[in-house]
């Protein structure tokens, strides 16, 4: 029940469907010699605790796959990354959990979409819509992520993604939105030592007027079992959802 609540209050949800070359090329980057590419699927509803793909500085501009939910160093155990999928812009910096990769473990989350809800009216279920970018290119959120090692050393590496006040698109459905990276400060903000603090801060603001496309979408995204591109077309928001084709829950 905890995480359906934060779900419906901040950035939970997003669309990562551009294939692992394509990302390369858009976000300069090479793919983790390591991982199976050929196998990599695409997701229309990425949720916590899943594995999607980032960009970091890995002695070079990387694509690497990280799993949804920060895992710090310290940590017993990775079940805290259940609910660090998110930090605040306001306390990220000076956070125990967030500010040392906040200082030289910035990322960038490739997406091409995100999920917001609608306040429930009387007797109706929130209504997910889609924040598209207007350009329907992949965009790059602001992120940290993090290495940690459990007892037999095995390596677990995780981001999570930094939330700002919303800007007008959003701000009708929510009063939080990922933070937006353009393109101009990717390089600066991947930069692992360079950067002070305060010009780091300095690049998480409410993205643009203009920047995103809001439309109502199925209620089947609130599943996150549910996926595939039908989730991310244009309904009404009236529409009913099928029960029998999309086994649909409140987020």
């Amino acid at each position: 029940m905890a995480l359906r609540l934060a779900l419906a209050t901040m950035c939970g949800r997003f669309v990562a469907s551009t294939p692992p070359a394509r990302l390369a090329d858009a976000f300069g980057g090479r793919l983790l010699d390591d991982e199976d590419w050929d196998r990599w699927a695409p997701s229309w509803n990425v949720a916590p605790g899943a594995r999607a793909l980032v960009v970091a500085h890995l002695g070079e501009r990387r694509i690497v796959a990280m799993k949804w939910g920060l895992v710090p160093p310290w940590a017993k155990s990775p079940a805290i990354g259940a609910r660090m999928f998110n930090a605040r812009v306001e306390t990220v910096a000076t956070s125990r959990a967030y500010g040392p990769a906040f200082a030289k473990r910035r990322c960038l989350v490739a997406v091409d979409a995100f999920y917001e809800w609608s306040d429930a009216s009387p007797g109706r279920r929130r209504q997910p819509y889609a924040m598209m970018p207007t350009g329907h290119s992949p965009i790059a959120l602001a992120g940290l992520w993090e290495r940690w090692l459990g007892e037999q050393n095995e390596e677990l590496l995780t981001f999570t993604v930094i939330t700002t006040p919303a800007n007008p698109e959003v701000a009708r459905l929510h009063d939080r939105m990922p933070a937006i990276l353009a393109e101009k400060d990717w390089e600066r903000w991947l930069d692992p030592g360079g950067l002070e603090r305060d010009k780091a801060l300095g690049m998480l603001t409410p993205a643009p007027e203009g920047t995103l496309e809001a439309f109502p979408v199925s209620t089947a995204v609130n599943n996150a079992t549910n996926d595939g591109p039908g989730l991310l077309q244009p309904v009404s928001p009236s529409e009913p959802t099928n029960p029998q084709l999309f086994p649909a829950d409140t987020p």
